[in-house]
């Protein structure tokens, strides 16, 4: 599965929400959060789900259009350099195949996207144009050109193409997260919410909807709820790190000093250059130590 996540770069780090110091846990947003003394980081900021277009979903999708020909390790050594975040070269090899043995709707679909990668929004959208005339009963270059329109900040258009795709094939658990992608966007949280819960439906073994679920249930305020999907985001992916950094956040949130500590540990474990992690760690053990008699 493939997915875009509202962002250019290959994981987003987004800025859904800030913790906010103050003086009740059980209050801990609007200014009215855990003890200013506990607050390590008055303005944490909570990790979405994956938001590039399509990265590292797309290795796991099956159902893809077919390759054919003697192109097929060519191509699948585009599709690599792709998965590797190597956007540029990607597309340099993509289109080094257009030129050899034409185009066809799954190669018009990668070029449209390490485009979006690119920023080149236009250039993206005009290609997902030709991945639909070519094939219009596909989904996927309907949401990734939704995508594009989200990102160039026409969100109305990019509920539309986010709404064909679905219409196009409603058991698509992608095209249900891009239609909540753009709808949390939007600030429609509840319709978010269904089309993330919808996409759960169709494929639980995802992580994305589970941690932008928990985001928004944070902002709720409806803890427990939160925890949970970022505990089945773990469950999907043991190795997740916006995860484990969201549930650090929570448990910091409401004073859960040592629990924050080790899930921060545990995340560096796995990501040691997560510079991000290792600064909220550094936060939290100068606080401690600032308790200390």
């Amino acid at each position: 599965m493939d997915r875009p996540s509202f962002c250019a770069e290959s994981s987003e780090r987004s800025s859904r929400l800030q913790i906010l110091g103050g003086s009740d846990p059980r209050t801990a947003f609007g200014g009215s959060g855990a003890d200013p003394a506990k607050a390590v980081g008055a303005a944490s900021v909570l990790r979405a789900g994956s938001q590039t277009a399509e990265n590292d979903r797309e290795r796991k999708r099956s159902g893809r259009p077919g390759r054919r020909g003697a192109d097929m390790n060519d191509h699948e050594h585009a599709i690599e350099q792709y998965e590797n975040g190597d956007f540029a070269e990607a597309l340099e090899s993509f289109r080094a195949l257009s030129a050899l043995s034409g185009n066809d709707t799954e190669r018009l679909n990668y070029i449209g996207r390490c485009l979006t990668e690119l920023g080149e929004w236009d250039e993206a959208a005009a290609i997902f144009d030709e991945a639909i005339r070519s094939q219009p009963e596909w989904e996927r270059p309907y949401f990734n050109k939704a995508f594009v329109r989200l990102k160039q900040g026409r969100k109305d258009e990019a509920e539309w193409w986010a709404r064909r795709a679905v219409k196009i094939d409603e058991d698509s658990e992608d095209a249900w997260y891009y239609l909540g992608l753009i709808f949390e966007k939007q600030g429609k949280k509840a319709a978010a919410k269904k089309c993330y819960k919808k996409s759960l439906l169709l494929e639980p073994e995802q992580e994305e909807p589970y941690i932008n679920l928990g985001g928004l249930y944070w902002e709720e305020r409806q803890w427990d709820r939160s925890m949970e999907q970022f505990r089945q985001a773990l469950r999907v992916n043991p190795g997740c790190g916006d995860a484990l950094y969201n549930m650090a956040l929570l448990h910091l949130d409401m004073n859960h000093l040592n629990e924050s500590r080790e899930l921060l540990k545990q995340l560096l474990e796995s990501n040691p250059d997560d510079r991000e992690a290792a600064e909220k760690l550094k936060e939290i053990s100068i606080d401690t130590k600032g308790d200390s008699p």
